[in-house]
């Protein structure tokens, strides 16, 4: 279980899950409580949103917190192997990692 042997790993996905949910759920009801309108298509595109205090930047934050997740994930895990010389899951981990990032780089093209 990756709670007993992994648990940096395990804090990971917890918090980067849980701040992602509380971002959303207050973007959505801040949204709701003030009758503003979300922009999802305006969402990607303008990053400015997230400073704003506007339900827009709350959404936009906790999207790119959940989308992170997976990334420091990996990266912690490789960390983890890389501290208890684990060498083929080190080089495992690295290929793991680069395919997310040349699949993250392509999609945001």
């Amino acid at each position: 279980m990756i709670h007993a042997k992994h648990p940096a790993t395990a804090r990971v996905l917890q918090w980067g899950v849980g701040a992602s949910f509380f971002l959303l759920v207050a973007g959505l009801l801040f949204a709701a409580r003030s009758e503003e309108a979300i922009d999802f298509h305006r969402l990607f595109r303008d990053v400015r949103s997230v400073g704003t205090g506007h339900a827009d930047g709350l959404i936009h934050v906790g999207i790119v917190i959940l989308l992170l997740t997976p990334f420091l994930r990996v990266l912690t895990l490789l960390l983890d192997f890389q501290r208890s010389k684990e060498r083929p899951f080190v080089f495992i981990s690295l290929g793991v990692l680069l395919l997310l990032l040349v699949s993250s780089a392509l999609g945001f093209r």
